[in-house]
């Protein structure tokens, strides 16, 4: 093989083409165009996946999910995660691609609605008379069923062993 007679993509040069006249490719991805000429198959560029972007997404989806449907720590724990995660996404960039933003936005919300459910939950429970009384009733059931005696008298025990006078 002659290397002198090679291009930049290592294709076979024609020694006597005239190098004003188009180059006659010679590559196997290329087919003739409708004139009959070669063209090469056009690829689009990838964009490179960013992985903390996209895990950023999903913790901060599972965030909001777990904010209303579950109790209060796994939206704090994956909507921290999710943000952790967008940031690092950035990298030495000065800005964050969109699937990162779209991450930081999404673990905000689950936080956010989490702590508003939890919030109002807590206002609730100690402003409202009637579930003041529900909650205490399904405490006292809870801690007969656990340890065979109400909450008030596991109350009353703690105040006597540690010397809390009412």
């Amino acid at each position: 093989m002659d290397y002198n007679n090679q291009d930049q993509n290592n294709n076979q040069v024609n020694q006597d083409q005239d190098p004003s006249q188009p180059h006659k490719w010679e590559n196997s991805l290329q087919k003739p165009n409708m004139q009959g000429g070669p063209y090469p198959y056009y690829v689009a560029p990838s964009r490179p996946v960013n992985r903390f972007a996209n895990a950023s997404i999903v913790f901060g989806i599972v965030a909001i999910v777990c904010s209303v449907l579950l109790t209060m720590l796994p939206p704090f724990f994956f909507g921290s995660l999710g943000i952790i995660f967008a940031l690092l996404s950035k990298g030495s960039q000065k800005k964050m691609i969109g699937n990162a933003i779209a991450g930081f936005v999404s673990s905000l919300s689950g936080i956010i609605i989490n702590l508003l459910i939890v919030g109002i939950t807590v206002f609730l429970l100690l402003t409202d008379t009637s579930y003041q009384k529900s909650f205490k009733e399904q405490l006292d059931a809870s801690s007969q069923q656990l340890y065979g005696i109400s909450f008030d008298e596991m109350l009353d025990m703690m105040a006597a062993d540690y010397g809390i006078s009412e």
